[in-house]
């Protein structure tokens, strides 16, 4: 239909599109003309998977000042482009989904992606109708197949992928009468593409002339200010960090006049300056293990070194290992999952659970009156009216239920509750918390509070 195409070229330009993908082409034979009164742009490179009959078909479309296409992959349900964006040097694959809708096929279509990405060495990001939902509540007025979402997210999990969370609407897909909806389109990224493109957001766009909303994937940067502090365990391993914190606390904690907000926001400053410091020489040592290495390895590959070479090798890994250790113990505590210590940990898969608890607890914007919002400064706004009214003092004065109660407490236990708290009893409830658990804002977790109780 022009009237589509016209529409879909209209969103191109609206949004500055570098790459687009389109799903149910059901464009059977190759028409160039249609390609690119889609785009609207003489400046383009596609590639197409035709479809069969009046279903299916994948176009993709993009920009190739940005986007530098290098091989091509094409089946009935995707449309593979391998390149580099000018923005990177990583390889690239784009992957255009239209999934099947039986269950049998939907298995062997992840099963087959699978494979070609275990093949491929790259990074990825999917994207399109997967015709699959991951839990209940994606679906609405339809059935919801727990055994096929087992699939899909069996799929997602091993291939290491985050699931990029969703702005604007709820659900992607709307019938006519609205009596269903589903959120079946989604984007799907390897780990690492979230270290290349750190403020990827996907949010919805109108919709139009599909039963589809638009998705639109953007790599911005909101600042919504600086990064909290946070007290990280690895930090007791280093030896002189308790004379830091006693060099911090004894320069403020006997002025008397000072607030202890006022004195731990001191030592807060003193350990963020020390750290700070600490992982550029960490990262600088790292970088120098790594080319000593190299040039010892280079050394053996020479047929000439001696032994203690071999033994100065050794002992250059235990120390890169070392120092990879501890970024892995930051890396798990940031995941709050528990870990045994003496295991072989699977950093990529800690990395990855990272990178989707980022993603799933950004902020990536709100709805305020059935409008999607991202501006930093007004989304602080609005949470800043919604918590003061919560926190309002309600007018009118406050009334007592006439209840006359079944139980009362005995006086013994009266006498229990209303004694003087003392610091026994303070540090009795502390020491019952978890060590990864932080009492107030400040970043300083019940571990630090414990170890350095005497101060």
């Amino acid at each position: 239909m022009r009237s589509k195409r016209t529409w879909i070229k209209d969103l191109c330009f609206a949004n500055n599109i570098h790459f687009l993908g389109v799903q149910e082409s059901k464009m059977t034979k190759l028409e160039l003309f249609r390609i690119k009164s889609m785009w609207g742009n003489y400046v383009f490179d596609y590639a197409v998977s035709l479809s069969r009959g009046r279903s299916g078909g994948l176009i993709s479309i993009w920009d190739p000042n940005f986007f530098k296409k290098e091989r091509i992959w094409s089946d009935d349900n995707f449309l593979i482009i391998k390149g580099k964006w000018v923005s990177s040097n990583a390889s690239f694959f784009m992957v255009n989904i239209y999934g099947p809708n039986d269950a049998p096929s939907k298995r062997t279509f992840w099963d087959k992606l699978s494979s070609f990405m275990s093949e491929n060495e790259g990074e990825y990001i999917l994207f399109g109708d997967c015709n699959e939902v991951r839990v209940e509540e994606e679906r609405f007025g339809s059935v919801f197949h727990p055994d096929e979402a087992t699939v899909f997210n069996s799929f997602i999990d091993n291939a290491g992928l985050v699931d990029i969370p969703l702005g604007g609407r709820k659900f992607t897909w709307v019938n006519t009468p609205a009596t269903k909806m589903s959120r079946i389109d989604r984007v799907l990224v390897s780990s690492n593409v979230l270290d290349i493109f750190a403020d990827l957001k996907l949010i919805t766009l109108q919709k139009g002339l599909s039963d589809h909303l638009p998705l639109l994937l953007q790599d911005l940067k909101y600042d919504f200010g600086p990064t909290p502090f946070k007290c990280f365990n690895s930090w007791f391993l280093y030896e002189e960090f308790d004379e830091i914190v006693k060099a911090a606390t004894s320069e403020v904690f006997d002025d008397r006049e000072a607030t202890y907000h006022s004195k731990m926001k001191h030592v807060k400053s003193k350990i963020k300056s020390w750290i700070k410091q600490k992982k550029a020489d960490e990262i600088s040592r790292r970088n120098h293990i790594s080319k000593l290495i190299d040039v010892i390895e280079k050394e053996i590959e020479n047929e000439n070194a001696p032994e203690e070479v071999y033994a100065e090798r050794i002992e250059l890994m235990k120390d890169l290992d070392g120092l990879k250790r501890v970024d892995d113990l930051d890396i798990i505590q940031k995941c709050r999952l528990k870990w045994d210590a003496e295991g072989d940990e699977n950093s990529k898969y800690f990395h990855c659970l990272l990178k989707q608890r980022r993603n799933d607890q950004s902020i990536k914007g709100i709805t305020v009156n059935g409008e999607w919002i991202m501006d930093p400064t007004l989304i602080k706004s609005v949470f800043y009216d919604f918590y003061a009214d919560k926190f309002s003092a309600v007018t009118g004065g406050n009334r007592r239920p006439n209840i006359s109660p079944e139980r009362i407490l005995s006086s013994t236990d009266r006498i229990d509750l209303e004694k003087e708290i003392t610091e026994e009893d303070i540090r009795s409830a502390v020491w019952e918390c978890g060590n990864d658990k932080a009492p107030g804002p400040d970043g300083f977790n019940f571990a630090f509070i414990k170890r350095y109780w005497h101060m």
